[in-house]
């Protein structure tokens, strides 16, 4: 066969006749075809206009973005402010693909560690938690706004004694409140952030028996070391009575795991014992910001 196209002659084989539809798909996406190209051409003048705006020097017929727009569901159009537009499909069809997971009014999708995940129902007025990078975000009761977001309160009911010269973490044996699995007696001496907080304060009771009059150092520490805002509270080298130190820290940011220890120092030269009476050595830590 020979013809002319655009004032170009060209030779070429008689377009071979495929005749009717080989299966129900293929008849559905012919019969498709059709439909969007009368769309297409009898669509309304601003959609027109918008096409013809958007394909000016780019090689396409305005033709080919509206049959683009109409069968690709997630087609995306950014204007020069970067804005984007979506076609209206594509909500349908995101939202039928996230009903595989979750289909309950109110349902929210969390990560976790495997896959995307719907969490467990909770309770109106309940808040999404944080809970680390191991667990996924589950649902816990609001906090009243300025009220007690929890904490925990440990005393001590058995004697310890600090070596000559020597400093030591206190142990802490007996609970009197936790909420939130911050105290664990397999680690007698710390109070540890759990998931969900950033922010705590610290402070400690200490109470020992008389010594030979030299220093004793009580301070408060987070993984092992000082830190800024923390408590330092110390009887002078003249005092020889019974010591009692009373000390709390600032603020604290923290992340999930941190831990406090209260520290001890004895700076005399003969076994300083600290006394085993919840009511005069303590440590308590109060959870101050949820995350």
């Amino acid at each position: 066969m020979v013809d002319t196209v655009r004032g170009t002659l060209r030779v070429r084989k008689w377009p071979k006749k495929y005749g009717k539809a080989r299966s129900a798909l293929q008849a559905w996406w012919i019969d498709w075809f059709k439909q969007a190209n009368k769309l297409a051409k009898y669509a309304d003048g601003m959609a027109q206009a918008r096409a013809i705006e958007m394909t000016k020097g780019t090689g396409l017929y305005p033709r080919d973005v509206m049959l683009s727009a109409m069968r690709g569901r997630l087609y995306v159009w950014a204007d020069n402010t970067g804005k984007k537009y979506y076609p209206m499909a594509a909500v349908q069809d995101i939202s039928d693909s996230l009903d595989v997971l979750a289909q309950t009014v109110g349902s929210v999708l969390v990560r976790a560690v495997d896959r995307w995940r719907a969490p467990d129902p909770g309770n109106p007025g309940d808040v999404l938690t944080y809970q680390g990078s191991s667990a996924p975000a589950d649902w816990q009761p609001a906090a009243g706004g300025g009220g007690f977001l929890g904490g925990a309160l440990v005393g001590k009911s058995a004697n310890q004694n600090i070596a000559a010269w020597g400093n030591a973490a206190i142990t802490f044996q007996a609970e009197s409140y936790d909420t939130a699995a911050i105290y664990n007696p397999a680690a007698p001496t710390r109070l540890t952030v759990p998931v969900g907080f950033d922010l705590v304060r610290l402070t400690t009771n200490m109470y020992a028996n008389a010594g030979s009059g030299q220093v004793v150092l009580t301070r408060i520490f987070k993984n092992g070391a000082e830190l800024p805002g923390g408590c330092h509270v110390a009887t002078p080298a003249t005092a020889s009575a019974v010591v009692q130190h009373n000390g709390l820290t600032s603020p604290v940011t923290v992340i999930p795991g941190d831990y406090f220890e209260v520290n001890v120092y004895n700076g005399t030269g003969s076994t300083r014992v600290i006394q085993g009476m919840v009511n005069r050595t303590w440590f308590a830590m109060e959870l101050l910001s949820a995350i």
